[in-house]
């Protein structure tokens, strides 16, 4: 059986040592004994590491989160089945100066398509958002001069009531000074 060491699968898959490393910690249950040695041993990657890696690294590339990744790896009892991938032949592997780059070229593509689509996704969110505060502004505008017409009939009754009220106590006032009258003639 063919093995690997750390800095030819990194090379292989695109990722940087550092990410293998944290890749093997992360998803320690899936890899071999080989890869995942107690410290002190090499570390040393099956074919069937490589393209646990290769997954790995695809799909965070894609977007998905570890936790989707772990998931996934736990539904399917490892790789999928259906995850094509090949370690190249040394030949067809990436050239030295395309490894010294901080993010691989594939990932970093993956990495701004999944920014541009998150972007959209926020614009949109911010235009549906914008869209519903505009229809809640018009619909509290619209209360609001309900409301001032009600205030504006309520406070015409009132004075109509006041008004109303004065007459009538202006009559009863008018009708006991008449009686007082009345009665001091009467006596």
């Amino acid at each position: 059986m063919e093995l690997y060491q750390p800095k030819q699968v990194a090379r292989m898959v695109g990722i940087s040592p550092a990410s293998l490393r944290n890749y093997t910690a992360r998803y320690r249950q899936w890899y071999s004994e080989r890869a995942t040695p107690p410290p002190g041993q090499p570390r040393l990657f099956t074919p069937e590491d490589v393209r646990l890696t290769a997954y790995i690294a695809q799909a965070t590339a894609a977007g998905a989160t570890h936790d989707e990744i772990a998931a996934h790896l736990e539904q399917a009892g490892g790789v999928p089945e259906d995850f094509q991938w090949t370690p190249p032949r040394p030949e067809e592997g990436p050239a030295e100066e395309e490894t010294a780059a901080l993010v691989p070229n594939a990932q970093a593509q993956a990495l701004l398509q999944l920014m541009a689509r998150q972007l959209e996704q926020a614009q949109d969110r911010e235009a549906a958002a914008r869209a519903e505060a505009q229809a809640r502004e018009r619909e509290l505008l619209e209360q609001l001069a309900q409301t001032q017409r009600e205030i504006g009939q309520l406070e015409g009754e009132l004075k109509a009531v006041k008004e109303q009220r004065r007459g009538w106590l202006d009559r009863l006032l008018s009708t006991l000074f008449s009686r007082q009258q009345t009665d001091r003639e009467g006596r």
